[in-house]
């Protein structure tokens, strides 16, 4: 059942998902040609008039706009899935499945993390196109790979005595992003279950105040360890427990608030 259930809410965001990811990748496009162009009239290909070059970089300017508008119009998306799925009228059938309220609390984080993964490797892959595109002006013809590869392997056995920090960030910038994300859902549930007539505000102020909470927990985390490790760690506990605390206050909600079983 609870495949399921992801399968019903990919259905019901997947045109929105798809198009966002469009223009992501439409804008990389758009935003590599224009910097192939600019570069080849920079090494004297051709010349353009004033006003084109004016022209490129509005376009530029507009194509980068696009893509960070893109990423997060999927983090708004993802909420608005989430109210929609379970406060309205659509809410009240999502509660009549035969499953429990774990499953779908799981099934609306998964999702929301899915929808916001996808945004989020469609920009990448929009980065890659955008320096394949503009890359293939360069003179590679020229570069000495040789030299490349030796200062590529001393990248690397510098990294060695800090691979567990680089892992801990790794790690702290996953959980950081997870509990966000939970931290607004659990904002838009008390948003929606504590007020009648101004949910939105009051998800805006919940979130804020429960940001300053998990900002000052961060600080104490830090300023109580002695070294990089204990502190990446520190905060990592401190991310991992605001993702525990945001569940289980919004399985409360949820339960509790709506009569759930």
């Amino acid at each position: 059942m609870f495949g399921k259930l992801m399968k019903a809410e990919w259905r019901a965001s997947r045109r929105a998902i798809g198009a966002l990811c469009a223009v992501v990748l439409i804008s990389g496009a758009l935003l590599g040609l224009l910097g192939n162009l600019l570069l080849r009239e920079e090494n004297g290909s051709w010349q353009l008039p004033g006003f084109v070059n004016v022209l490129f970089s509005l376009l530029s300017v507009a194509a980068v706009l696009a893509v960070a508008l893109s990423l997060a119009a999927s983090v708004f998306y993802a909420l608005w899935r989430y109210y929609r799925s379970r406060f309205t009228e659509e809410g009240y059938l999502t509660y009549t499945l035969p499953v429990n309220n774990h499953q779908l609390m799981l099934s609306s984080i998964l999702a929301s993390v899915l929808e916001i993964l996808l945004v989020g490797l469609a920009t990448v892959a929009a980065v890659a196109v955008a320096f394949g595109i503009f890359a293939a002006e360069l003179p590679w013809n020229e570069v000495d790979w040789g030299l490349v590869w030796r200062r590529f392997e001393e990248l690397l056995h510098g990294l060695h005595p800090v691979v567990g920090d680089v892992l801990l960030v790794l790690l702290n910038i996953v959980l950081m992003c997870l509990a966000t994300l939970l931290t607004l859902m659990l904002a838009v549930t008390i948003g929606a279950t504590a007020a009648k007539k101004h949910p939105v505000l009051l998800a805006i102020a919940v979130y804020y105040g429960l940001s300053l909470v998990r900002m000052a927990a961060c600080l104490n985390a830090a300023d109580a360890c002695a070294s990089s490790g204990a502190t990446l760690a520190a905060l990592a506990g401190v991310n991992a427990a605001v993702m525990l605390i945001a569940y289980f206050w919004m399985y409360y909600l949820t339960s509790r608030r709506l009569n759930l079983n």
